[in-house]
């Protein structure tokens, strides 16, 4: 990683204008559908891929949906995903280094949440994180949003 560079992309409006173009056409573009439609607040390059990339979409922006900074613990009962940006930058760095991925919910997890089961639902939000640590530990390790709670979490702690 240190002898690594990541190129940044963004999907947003002016996207297309002419001032992002060098990584959306590299990479964007050719493998990736737009997501300025979805909900997603970033994306990463597979890891392998030539192409060492995170983009983030219009939502990265908006402060009602990532914050600059915590000032308070997770509530682990919170079904938002209450991100911070670098939480998000962190998210998606881990599936580019550490080859994590979006874990989907298994049944068990939503048997702990005591909630019916809704199949390809993502592990995005503390509860999420908590209730999977609860009933499938070995997912907890390789799901992203995982990392970073816990990273939100300890930054509020030390400060």
């Amino acid at each position: 990683m240190q002898n690594d560079t990541v190129g940044i992309s963004y999907e947003g409006p002016g996207a297309g204008n002419g001032t992002y173009e060098e990584l959306r056409e590299l990479y964007v573009s050719s493998l990736l559908q737009p997501k300025l439609n979805r909900t997603e607040v970033g994306w990463s390059s597979p890891h392998g891929c030539a192409h060492n990339t995170i983009g983030f979409t219009t939502t990265f922006f908006i402060p009602t949906e990532t914050a600059i900074r915590r000032n308070t613990l997770h509530n682990h009962q919170h079904t938002r995903m209450g991100t911070t940006r670098g939480g998000a930058i962190l998210h998606e760095l881990t599936h580019r280094y550490a080859q994590t991925s979006d874990e989907i919910l298994p049944a068990e997890t939503f048997a702990r949440l005591g909630r019916i089961f809704e199949a390809n639902v993502k592990c995005y939000n503390p509860y999420s994180c908590w209730a999977l640590a609860q009933s499938a530990p070995a997912q907890t390790v390789t799901n992203a949003d995982s990392y970073r709670v816990f990273c939100e979490d300890a930054w509020v702690n030390w400060h």
